[in-house]
């Protein structure tokens, strides 16, 4: 099925706002990335001659201009659900963002897209402090190369999400987020899932507090082993811990059951409280990976001071944002306990 472009809808500020950002973004990665794949050819970290000293002055040209790119590749994560949110006010039968977001077959997409972008950034990020932070400058190569893979990430987000919105009709009448959810309420009531509400919660709880442990340990006592398993803890964490806030933490913000909905947790419905829990989420797991991208770097770098002293600021930072995290989640839940005399908001229903 071929969709109308609505092309009128680029006079919405939310979306032009949106698009100017991705836009700004494409063309800073597309001139970085272009930059870097030629350097990366031609890049000699042991070479002291002019030709180099060129190169080495581009290079931080470069990682410059990209780091201005990522910073708006996150950014774009934060607009795109402002703009979705914003968006219920012109789009009628859409409560939140997921109202808006699955009017078209491409809204989830590019809201995906940008996450990714935004990860694979936070990730660059990480090996160009790394690289700077060295005497010898040999990670700069993979770090122009991996340039051009968070190029291609930005590109894609770019187009997915101008693909988003100009397929948004604002004369249909959308459906909320209940109508989308309440088939997978159902599956768990009737338990033809395979876990039920209270292990998701149990795992997602748990995910959470390996991934703050592994962190600190990483931190404490730098180490391949420990870095991977911060890495894997983390990545665990982000998913794990989604589901249990989608499942768990959502339904004692609404005060019912039936309601999951990820979206209402960004405006008062829910208290505005996913602005709290989701970047916790998201922090903490582009830190966890980041400590794993270092680690897989240390025996290239040679300076095992300068690697252990990076891998303990990522994983003091990652620890911070997934105990923050669970404080909130389990304050919310315990909070609703105590002002409802011990009964849980599930009854005889989760």
């Amino acid at each position: 099925m071929v969709r109308t472009l609505n092309w009128s809808n680029l006079l919405d500020l939310w979306i032009l706002a949106r698009l100017a950002l991705g836009f700004s973004a494409f063309a800073l990665v597309t001139v970085g990335a272009t930059t870097a794949a030629r350097l990366a050819w031609r890049w000699r970290a042991d070479d002291s001659g002019r030709r180099q000293l060129a190169a080495e002055r581009k290079a931080e040209l470069v990682a410059t201009t990209l780091q201005v790119a990522m910073v708006f590749s996150v950014a774009g994560v934060v607009l795109t659900a402002l703009m979705a949110d914003r968006l219920t006010q012109t789009i009628r039968g859409a409560m939140c963002a997921y109202g808006v977001l699955a009017s078209t077959g491409a809204g989830f997409a590019a809201l995906g897209a940008s996450c990714f972008a935004a990860l694979g950034s936070a990730l660059w990020w990480s090996l160009h402090r790394f690289d700077v932070s060295l005497r010898r400058p040999v990670l700069t190569r993979r770090k122009l190369i991996a340039a051009i893979g968070v190029a291609g990430l930005v590109a894609l987000d770019t187009f997915l999400t101008l693909r988003f919105v100009l397929q948004l009709d604002f004369e249909v009448i959308a459906s909320c987020c209940s109508v989308f959810l309440d088939g997978d309420v159902a599956a768990f009531r009737a338990g033809s899932l395979p876990l039920s509400r209270s292990s998701v919660g149990l795992l997602g709880t748990v995910a959470v507090g390996v991934a703050m442990v592994s962190s600190l340990a990483a931190a404490a006592r730098p180490g391949a082993m420990r870095g991977f398993l911060a890495a894997v803890g983390s990545l665990l964490g982000g998913a794990l811990g989604f589901a249990a806030v989608t499942w768990i933490v959502a339904p004692h913000v609404y005060a019912t059951p039936f309601h999951v909905c990820p979206f209402c947790l960004l405006n008062s419905t829910g208290w505005w409280v996913g602005w709290i829990l989701f970047p916790c989420i998201g922090v903490g797991t582009a830190l966890g990976l980041a400590i794993g991208v270092v680690e897989l770097n240390r025996r290239v770098a040679g300076e095992p001071e300068v690697t252990d002293a990076l891998v303990g600021r990522l994983g003091r930072g990652a620890a911070i944002a997934w105990g923050f995290g669970l404080v909130v989640g389990l304050g919310i839940v315990l909070g609703y306990l105590l002002r409802s005399g011990g009964v849980s908001v599930f009854g005889e229903v989760g």
